[in-house]
């Protein structure tokens, strides 16, 4: 995968979720994996926009 694939798709995540550093998005992937219902979400999110 090309580096400004990765870049365009974090870029529109972050967009998404009204994110403005790296750290707050770490942070909310984070909180996601750790609760079981949000995880299926970014999962389900991820997979229909970029998979």
């Amino acid at each position: 995968m090309n580096d400004k694939t990765v870049f365009s798709h974090k870029y529109m995540m972050m967009q998404k979720f009204n994110l403005r550093s790296d750290f707050e998005l770490i942070a909310l992937i984070h909180s996601m994996v750790e609760e079981k219902s949000d995880q299926s979400r970014l999962r389900d999110y991820l997979l229909k926009n970029y998979g």
